[in-house]
């Protein structure tokens, strides 16, 4: 399985997240998609390479 429970999973898109999907968000962001994610770098703390740093190698 791709998440272990042990991340916060944020949806972020155009639509709502719906039940059947294969997840369940702990934080949905709706809008458009580039904005969105222009105003949630603004408010981020951490830099995007820490973030970046914490991911484990998927090879």
């Amino acid at each position: 399985m791709w998440n272990n429970g042990n991340a916060t999973l944020v949806h972020i898109d155009v639509l709502p997240a719906y039940e059947e999907r294969n997840y369940t968000p702990d934080i949905e962001l709706v809008g458009n998609i580039a904005a969105t994610l222009n105003k949630l770098s603004q408010r981020i703390d951490q830099p995007a390479g820490a973030v970046a740093a914490g991911r484990r190698d998927p090879g």
